[in-house]
């Protein structure tokens, strides 16, 4: 088994001129590890493991931030809807205590799941298919992009491995293949999220500006993360194809980014630090929040904190983007036409 500190570091040396992320990294931290002290005393049968998703599980939550729990049921679970009960009245009171605001109870995270649901028989064909339901292929993509087991650690792992090595069987065989089936649904995942942001514009134009935000922000580091292991793995043409990106699942995503960017010596992770920075110190204030929510779409370039945010949103996009461009001849050409074809 993993130990806990591999999934609950210390805050990264790196972070020491970084105010932001290195306060809301020890805010996740602890509230992720009381969260674990919390379920570990409840009795949860039929249940496989509890992972944390969303901002804890990326190190960057404040105060503010609700808690995105994916909870896995056993498969041999005999009542499934006694179990689900269950464990979501648990989820709902423990946060509640601790005074973490619930996820969406209409969205990704408000149905438990069994592991074969997230990863159904081969020869169904469902995985990734037009009738796939969107919670299960965001669970399935969550788990690997940036959770943290919060209840049963054995479960939480054999999930882990489960999901990795369904999406690597081609990699397995050929190891000069590329990682192209996660690869696909990793780019797939992340402009739906694009595209449902469009969708809920109108739905929820009230707090459209942070949901924006958010989106240029996280969900790139979110994307970002993954999307650059993949990338060097494509170096390898040997077990490190594989390994690259396994043994590296257990870092949050910035702390992937970072790694790959020493990997490659490029010494300009600290415009990525710097960038995210300045946007989690700004969300991270409830006076802030408040005024982007209350910015008209219309009038968004005249706000000046909204302008601002976007603007670094753009040089976030733009150093992440030069990174992976200057990759050329390093990473393999089939990594970077396997991006656009």
């Amino acid at each position: 088994m993993v130990e806990r500190n591999v999934y609950f570091p210390e805050t990264p040396k790196h972070f020491g001129r970084y105010h932001a992320l290195r306060d809301n990294w020890r805010h996740s931290r602890d509230v992720m590890l009381e969260l674990r002290k919390r379920f570990d005393r409840e009795d949860l049968p039929g249940v496989e493991t509890i992972a944390i998703a969303g901002s804890f599980a990326r190190f960057e939550a404040s105060p503010e931030s609700d808690a995105d729990c994916i909870i896995i049921l056993e498969d041999a679970t005999e009542d499934q809807q006694a179990a689900a009960a269950h464990v979501l009245e648990t989820v709902a009171r423990v946060l509640m205590d601790l005074d973490i605001p619930e996820p969406n109870p209409t969205g990704v995270f408000a149905s438990p799941r069994r592991l074969s649901e997230l990863l159904p028989p081969m020869h169904e064909g469902r995985m990734g298919s037009e009738t796939e339901e969107t919670d299960v292929l965001s669970k399935r993509l969550l788990m690997l992009l940036e959770s943290r087991p919060v209840w049963n650690d054995g479960g939480y792992e054999a999930a882990i491995e489960a999901i990795f090595e369904r999406y690597e069987r081609y990699v397995v065989e050929d190891q000069t293949k590329e990682h192209l089936l996660l690869l696909n649904h990793l780019i797939h995942y992340f402009r739906y999220i694009c595209v449902n942001y469009e969708s809920n514009f109108h739905r929820q134009n009230d707090k459209w500006p942070l949901r924006n935000l958010k989106l240029r922000h996280s969900r790139i580091v979110m994307y970002m993360g993954l999307l650059v292991l993949l990338g060097e793995a494509s170096k390898h043409t040997d077990g490190q194809k594989l390994a690259t990106v396994r043994e590296n699942l257990v870092l949050p995503p910035l702390e992937r980014i970072a790694k790959v960017y020493a990997l490659n010596r490029d010494t300009s992770f600290f415009r990525v630090a710097g960038l995210y920075n300045t946007f989690l110190a700004r969300i991270s204030d409830a006076t802030t929040r408040a005024e982007l929510n209350g910015v008209g779409y219309e009038d968004r370039y005249s706000n000046v904190l909204f302008s601002a945010l976007k603007a670094n949103s753009d040089a976030l996009q733009a150093e992440l983007s030069r990174f992976i461009y200057a990759r050329r001849g390093q990473w393999s050409e089939r990594f970077f036409e396997y991006l656009i074809f």
